[in-house]
C-alpha cells in the first residue's frame, strides 16, 4: 500500500526562511493587535510558530549545501571548564514580533539561554536566572521551558529542581524577556499533599515520596494545561518510608488544568501514559510535549535511560469521540519509537524532544551525545560516554523535520502519524552552525 505523506513545504535557503519568518511575525502581530477580533490568549502553538525559525532551513531537504546538519552548534570549551552542552532543550514560545529563537537547557540556574537570528550563528542571550532560586538544593534548573503568556504580559519559565528533601519540584519564574528570570514560584498542594509556602516551588511532593520533573504547558482555545513526569522510585541509598510506598509504581506522565497565568487554579491530575517495562521504554517515560493537529491531540515523550543508546522518542494520540481531549485517553503509536540513536554510530542518547510548528511544517528539537567522528563515545556496549580521560561529554542541540504519514494501526486505521527520517537523526555529526562568544 502506498504511503500518503502530509505535504510539508521545504525551505531552500536562509533568504527564503527570513521571508517566511516575516510573514509569520506579521500574521501573529495582527492576531495580537487590540483592534482586531483576535482573543488575547493567543495560542502557544501560534507563539511557537513565531519562534520556529532558522533551524527549519537546517533540517529541511534542499537546505543550503554549506550546512551539514546535526548538531546545530557546539559551544567552545573554555580552558579548565566542562563542555557546555544543550541537554533537555526547550524552544521558547515568544511574544509576537520578537526576532530570532531562544533555546533553554538543563544546567546551572545561572547558565545561558542560547539564541540565533539566522539559524547559523548562535550566542548566549543571558542567564536563565538573575539570581539562583533559594529553594534549589543544588543550584540547578532542569528542563526549563519558556512561554509568553498574554494573560500577564510576561514570560513564564517552568522548570524542575531539587527541593530541600532532594526530590524534584516544579518551579515557576517570570521575566519581561526570554532570559534573566526571577523565581516567583509558590508551593501549592500537590495531589493531596503539601503545604502552601511563598517563595518555594510551584508544585512539589513535600513528603519526599517521589520527584516531579520535565514540566511543559499546553494551550487549546484559551484553556491551559500543565504536564510533567512523576518520577517514582527516584533516589539513591536507603529508601524513606514514602519512597517505599511508591517504589513499585511505573514512572508516568500526567496532565492538570491550570490558569492562563501558569500559577493558580491547578486542577486534578490525569495520568496519560505510564512506562512499560520490558518494552523499548524500560522503566521511564518523560519530557512530555503535547500538540494539536487536524482534530487530534498528540503526546510526544521520551523513554528509557537518557544515558543509554536505547533512549528514544515516542508518540501517543488521543482516541476519537469523548476521549479526544487533552485529559482523555491516549494510545501509543504501534511504530514507536519514531526517533532513536540505537544503531546510529554518530549519535547516542537521542531524545528529550520539543515540537514546534513553523508555517505548515513541524520541527522536532532534541538532544544527543556525539558519537563518531569523535571516537570512543560508546563506553561499554549500550552506554553513551559521559566522561573519559578527564573530558566531560555533553548532549547537544539537534533538529529534524517531522512528517506525517497515513498509516494503518492504533488508535484508528488511516490516521496520520509523525515520522522522522528513518527513525534516526539526520546529519553527519559536524555542527551546521557556529557559536560566537
Amino acid at each position: 500500500m502506498a504511503v500518503a505523506a502530509d505535504p510539508t513545504p521545504q525551505v531552500g535557503s536562509i533568504a527564503t526562511l527570513v521571508g517566511l519568518l516575516s510573514v509569520v511575525r506579521l500574521r501573529y502581530k495582527t492576531r495580537m493587535d487590540p483592534s482586531s477580533k483576535a482573543t488575547p490568549s493567543a495560542s502557544l502553538a501560534g507563539l511557537a510558530a513565531a519562534a520556529a525559525f532558522a533551524a527549519a532551513a537546517l533540517v529541511a531537504p534542499g537546505a543550503a549545501s554549506a550546512q551539514s546538519g546535526n548538531p546545530l552548534f557546539v559551544p567552545p570549551q573554555p580552558p579548565g571548564e566542562k563542555v557546555r552542552g544543550s541537554a533537555d532543550p526547550g524552544i521558547a514560545r515568544l511574544k509576537p514580533g520578537t526576532p530570532g529563537v531562544f533555546v533553554t537547557s538543563t544546567g546551572s540556574a545561572r547558565g545561558p539561554v542560547r539564541t540565533t537570528t539566522d539559524g547559523r550563528t548562535w550566542t548566549d542571550a543571558g542567564p536563565h536566572f538573575i539570581k539562583t532560586p533559594s529553594w534549589l538544593r543544588d543550584g540547578r534548573a532542569g528542563s526549563p521551558q519558556i512561554y509568553w503568556l498574554p494573560a500577564i504580559g510576561k514570560y513564564v519559565m517552568l522548570f524542575s529542581g531539587q527541593g530541600p528533601k532532594g526530590k524534584g519540584c516544579i518551579g515557576r519564574a517570570v521575566s519581561d524577556r526570554p532570559f534573566n528570570f526571577t523565581s516567583h514560584g509558590r508551593m501549592i498542594p500537590a495531589e493531596g499533599s503539601g503545604k502552601s509556602r511563598a517563595g518555594y516551588a510551584l508544585e512539589c511532593r513535600d513528603d519526599g515520596g517521589y520527584s516531579l520533573i520535565d514540566p511543559s504547558l499546553f494551550e487549546r482555545n484559551g484553556k491551559y494545561f500543565l504536564l510533567y513526569k512523576r518520577n517514582f522510585g527516584a533516589g539513591r541509598g536507603k529508601l524513606t518510608p514514602a519512597e517505599r510506598k511508591f517504589r513499585n509504581r511505573p514512572q508516568d506522565i500526567v496532565i492538570r488544568p491550570i490558569n492562563p497565568d501558569a500559577r493558580a487554579g491547578l486542577g486534578p491530575s490525569t495520568k496519560l501514559i505510564a512506562a512499560r517495562p520490558g518494552t523499548w521504554e524500560g522503566k521511564s517515560v518523560e519530557a512530555p510535549t503535547m500538540i494539536y493537529r487536524k482534530g487530534r491531540y498528540y503526546l510526544f515523550y521520551s523513554g528509557a535511560n537518557y544515558a543509554r543508546e536505547s533512549y528514544a522518542v515516542g508518540v501517543a494520540a488521543s482516541l476519537k469521540g469523548r476521549d479526544n481531549r487533552p485529559t482523555g485517553r491516549f494510545k501509543r503509536f504501534e511504530g514507536n519509537p519514531i526517533l532513536r540513536g540505537s544503531g546510529n554510530r554518530l549519535f547516542c542518547g537521542v531524545g528529550h524532544q520539543d515540537v514546534v510548528k513553523s508555517g505548515d511544517s513541524w520541527q522536532i528539537f532534541y538532544h544527543a551525545y556525539l558519537g563518531e567522528p569523535e571516537p570512543g563515545v560508546r563506553q561499554n556496549g549500550n552506554d553513551c560516554l559521559l566522561k573519559r580521560d578527564g573530558k566531560t561529554y555533553r548532549r547537544f542541540l539537534m533538529a529534524d523535520v517531522l512528517r506525517w504519514d497515513r498509516r494503518g494501526g492504533s488508535p484508528v486505521r488511516g490516521d496520520f502519524w509523525p515520522s522522522v527520517n528513518n527513525r534516526t537523526p539526520s546529519g553527519d555529526g559536524r555542527p551546521s552552525g557556529q557559536f560566537v562568544e
